[in-house]
């Protein structure tokens, strides 16, 4: 067996997959995205755009393409998206 198979060297070690892990935080890239429903007239912020998709019941395409296409009309009659800053590295 090779010697970058063996223990510590191996690259699923547990120690290397820590590692690897360690550095990732929770959603390095996700993108803080403000809601604003029309019909009851209230501002949520969600942690990303996958979070709003699931709380909203749209897919994550529906809100990526309403940026993409620089939309002005909101998403399904109701939604007006607006992105806010990267979630803050630690």
């Amino acid at each position: 067996m090779r010697s970058t198979k063996k223990g510590e060297n191996n690259p699923m070690c547990a120690s290397n997959l820590r590692l690897r892990k360690k550095n990732t935080g929770s959603q390095p890239h996700a993108i803080e995205l403000e809601v604003l429903d029309l019909e009851t007239n209230k501002k949520t912020t969600y942690p990303s755009i996958s979070a709003a998709a699931r709380a909203l019941n749209i897919s994550i395409p529906a809100i990526s393409q309403y940026f993409i296409r620089n939309q002005k009309k909101p998403s399904k009659g109701r939604y007006i998206f607006r992105a806010g800053s990267a979630t803050p590295q630690k």
